[in-house]
């Protein structure tokens, strides 16, 4: 019977060099493959390595939640994969508890998909200020819990009977009204037109179920009655912690 030569062995010992067919007694140590052998039984076998052993790691493993809420008793360092549906997500967020945090929202974002809603159709606005809906409202998305979130949005537009100016705006729950800070569109002439960006942009305390929602605005108000054509907008909302 073989070893790998490695720990004390009692016996004499003697190195017989490379491996050869025929009988070994205790002690005779033996180099098969790049590897050394020692003989720890009388034996006429070939020596051959030991397999490595297998363990079993799955009881060591932390389990991460796959769920559409958040645990009622989390702890420090706890996993969730946050989803609207169990069998068919339109978004996975990764989040992380973290107790020493001094925020209400301790569920700290740590990766996944953004939710990216669309309004393809175009649709014109007259002539307003402050920011409002268009025929479509939106793009918007509903939180599904407290917190603060990324957001950027963008979209296409032009002018159609005179030139003018374009805002598209975001509110995000009631602590976030639409006052035409972000603006995604500047001034430009008749016929022209134009794709703009904005964000990302953090907004903060929206709380569970409320909306995060584009609104659009044309420059100020004085009855010129042109129109500022919208089309392909878009928002991309992602969480940054919640609660």
């Amino acid at each position: 019977m073989w070893a790998l030569a490695s720990g004390a062995f009692s016996g004499d010992l003697v190195y017989k060099g490379a491996y050869a067919a025929g009988s070994y007694k205790d002690g005779d140590i033996v180099v098969l493959n790049g590897i050394t052998y020692i003989c720890v039984r009388p034996t006429s076998a070939a020596p051959n390595p030991w397999p490595a052993p297998v363990y079993d790691l799955s009881a060591y493993q932390p389990k991460i939640t796959y769920t559409t809420t958040f645990p009622a008793s989390p702890v420090d360092g706890q996993i969730v994969v946050l989803v609207d549906n169990l069998t068919a997500p339109t978004y996975q967020w990764h989040f992380r508890y973290n107790a020493s945090s001094t925020l209400a929202a301790k569920w700290e974002y740590i990766g996944g998909t953004s939710v990216t809603v669309r309004v393809e159709t175009q649709e014109n606005k007259i002539e307003q200020l402050p920011p409002g809906d268009l025929a479509t409202v939106g793009p918007q998305f509903i939180v599904p819990r407290g917190g603060a979130y990324e957001v950027m949005w963008g979209c296409f537009y032009w002018f159609s009977n005179a030139p003018g100016v374009a805002y598209m705006d975001i509110q995000a729950g009631a602590a976030n009204p639409a006052n035409n800070a972000q603006n995604a569109g500047g001034q430009g002439p008749i016929g022209m037109n134009f794709c703009n960006t904005e964000g990302p942009r953090v907004f903060l305390g929206l709380n569970a179920g409320e909306t995060i929602c584009a609104k659009y605005a044309t420059g100020s108000q004085g009855g010129g009655g042109y129109y500022t054509n919208f089309y392909h907008r878009w928002i991309r909302v992602t969480p940054v912690r919640c609660s």
